[in-house]
């Protein structure tokens, strides 16, 4: 009896063991339990960083003389395409040709002199001092010519003033006006936004600052007007006759250096000394330095086109007097356009970099959108009349557009 109960005892236990093996070897294979799955958080995207642009050409520039003075020629106009070098605008320059050909004149005598000063006394030589006699003698009819131009000029003055002169200072005046008006306009547009606290006190005040200007312009445009009709006042009759004088003096200055050429004639037969070398070679490198000068003076009274591009804008007329720096045209190479943003913030500002891609949606097309990459970012920020900061971006396009236009508005995305 015993025996069987052991026996089944025994059988139970071996199956209990067999199973166990078997659960064993099932998760072994399995690889265990599967974890209960967690569920994946949502990732969160980081707003694009956007900003408003403007379509503007890589290259642009306004251009202004680097003298004063009336203008003579006005050779373009505004969508005139022009090359590299071309004059654009030129001044009145009869007075500045006119010591272009003395310092000329100048020069010749003075190599001729050295030439003369560094050859032995031969016959050719006293040709050479001859030659330099007739340089002195055309130094004299040159000073001639200034005289006249002088004296033409005080002809003018006491004749009075003519009719196209009464014509230009009348618009002078017009233009004076017109600029008063709108600077008004303008303060008046600021004053209202000033009391809705839009703008500032100081912008305010510089608006009020600005129609003061133009109030003085119209007062010294009024007076120059006045000043025409009158004709030239008793001193500048006198200034105009002093140039004569001048001139005169000029004269018989260039008189005297033929009789000084006619002089070294005579020595052309005695050879050169040393100290006479030294004197004819500095002589001869103050005539160059003349020389240059008088050509740099020249070449400023004439506005040339520093790249190849359009004529956007002239602002200048002929008979016109213009000032110095003061820009008169507006030059743009029109084939190659970029985006520059106008409202970028600070915290905008701070998640661009050069090189990145730029989506561009141009606001004048339904269906328009270009690419780019920023090419610069603006390393100081400009204040709104909001008070607010932002930063300028450039941005280089993929692929120029040819229906894009200068001034075009568009939404820039930074990817």
């Amino acid at each position: 009896m015993l025996n069987r109960w052991t026996l089944a005892i025994s059988g139970l236990v071996l199956v209990v063991i067999v199973l166990i093996v078997a659960i064993s070897r099932t998760q072994s294979a399995t690889g265990g339990l599967a974890p209960t799955p967690t569920p994946a958080k949502a990732k969160l995207e980081t707003p694009a960083t956007t900003a408003e642009g403007v379509i503007v050409p890589v290259r642009r520039a306004q251009l202004a003389f680097q003298t004063g003075g009336t203008v003579a020629k006005v050779a373009v106009k505004a969508g005139d395409i022009v090359e590299t070098g071309q004059v654009l605008i030129e001044l009145e320059a009869s007075e500045l040709q006119l010591a272009v050909t003395a310092a000329e004149d100048t020069l010749a005598l003075q190599q001729a002199m050295l030439t003369q000063a560094k050859a032995a006394a031969r016959p050719e030589d006293v040709a050479l001092a001859e030659a330099g006699v007739a340089a002195a003698q055309a130094g004299v009819k040159s000073a001639q010519s200034a005289v006249a131009q002088a004296q033409a000029n005080l002809a003018k003055l006491e004749r009075g003033p003519t009719e196209r002169d009464m014509q230009i200072a009348q618009q002078q005046v017009d233009q004076a006006k017109n600029n008063l008006w709108s600077a008004q306009t303008d303060r008046d547009g600021m004053a209202h936004d000033f009391e809705l606290g839009l703008v500032k006190q100081y912008q305010l005040d510089a608006a009020n600052a600005h129609v003061a200007a133009m109030e003085t312009a119209l007062t010294v445009a009024r007076l120059q007007f006045e000043k025409a009709k009158d004709g030239a006042q008793p001193e500048e009759l006198a200034a105009a006759r002093a140039q004569v004088g001048q001139a005169a003096g000029q004269l018989d200055a260039a008189r005297a250096q033929v009789a000084e050429a006619q002089a070294r004639l005579v020595k052309a037969k005695a050879g050169a000394r040393a100290e006479d070398l030294a004197v004819s070679e500095a002589q001869v490198r103050q005539a160059q330095t003349g020389l240059e000068q008088a050509k740099m003076h020249l070449s400023h009274a004439r506005l040339k086109a520093p790249f190849a591009g359009t004529v956007v804008a002239v602002a200048a007329r002929e008979g016109e007097l213009v000032n110095l720096g003061a820009p008169v045209l507006t030059l743009a190479d029109l084939s190659e356009l970029r985006v520059e943003t106008t409202d970028l913030d600070e915290a905008g500002a701070a998640t661009v970099r050069p090189g990145q891609a730029v989506k561009i949606t141009v606001n004048a097309f339904d269906d328009k959108i270009l690419t780019g990459k920023v090419v610069a970012i603006a390393p100081q920020g400009i204040v709104t009349p909001t008070g607010d900061t932002v930063y300028t971006v450039t941005i280089d396009l993929d692929r120029q557009d040819p229906e894009l236009r200068w001034g075009m508005t568009t939404k820039v995305e930074f990817k």
